[in-house]
């Protein structure tokens, strides 16, 4: 009985504890679980904590990049295309992102748009190689 009261006590504190996080906190935790799983090559599970922290903020290009990168293993060009576009939209100074789109320009023979792209990363970023 009393283990039974110790296990209650447990969860309910657990509980009170999660509930009590901030919604930024709880993206965040999301979003760094991601990453653990998408490292251990887990990426359904991975794209399930990057679409939780996404439900409770759309603008986290953290999590946005997380999905693109999973597109990108999974050869999804289209759904990886949709996703960094979305970065841009939010994060026009997304470098990584900017350079994946400009190579998926590249690939798919986009030349203006993929030079306009490239002129751009050269603006923001004139020393990285």
């Amino acid at each position: 009985m009393k283990r039974l009261a110790y296990v209650l006590f447990f969860t309910v504190s657990l509980g009170i504890l999660v509930a009590c996080s901030s919604p930024e906190e709880k993206a965040a935790d999301y979003i760094e679980s991601a990453k653990l799983l998408f490292e251990q090559d887990k990426l359904e599970k991975a794209a399930l904590e990057y679409r939780n922290a996404l439900q409770i903020n759309q603008n986290l290009t953290d999590a946005w990049y997380g999905l693109a990168l999973i597109h990108e293993k999974n050869r999804k060009w289209d759904k990886l295309y949709t996703v960094l576009n979305k970065i841009r939209e939010l994060n026009p100074k997304h470098l990584d992102a900017r350079v994946k789109l400009g190579q998926i320009l590249l690939a798919s023979n986009k030349l203006g748009e993929a030079l306009l792209d490239a002129r751009e990363i050269l603006e923001m970023a004139p020393d990285d190689a």
